[in-house]
């Protein structure tokens, strides 16, 4: 069976959102920095969505207007891999990102 482009990465997405929860367990039992609000579903949809390019930074990394410029900078960086973030899931993701910043 041959997958196009965009079933691969909603194939590697939905992988990532179960193992994104997975590692969301493991770094609630670490001694590491630990995710706020963990367990809830901005901090789910927050890891679901900011890992599937990368490792999720520390809300407290930026101040809000920080993580408005780098959400604006991820925007782009999605849509020339061909990936979209809903409104729904920008909005949310937002705001749980100002609730925890610096």
């Amino acid at each position: 069976m041959r997958l196009g482009n965009w079933d691969f990465k909603r194939m590697i997405i939905s992988w990532k959102q179960g193992v994104g929860g997975f590692f969301l367990l493991l770094t609630v039992g670490c001694s590491g920095p630990q995710i706020p609000e963990a367990g809830s579903p901005a901090a789910e949809r927050f890891l679901a969505n900011c890992t599937v390019c990368h490792s999720w930074p520390h809300p407290k990394r930026h101040s809000a207007r920080e993580w408005d410029h780098y959400l604006k900078l991820m925007d782009k960086n999605m849509q020339e891999r061909g990936m979209e973030l809903s409104a729904e899931d920008r909005r949310v993701i937002r705001e749980y990102l100002h609730r925890n910043s610096r």
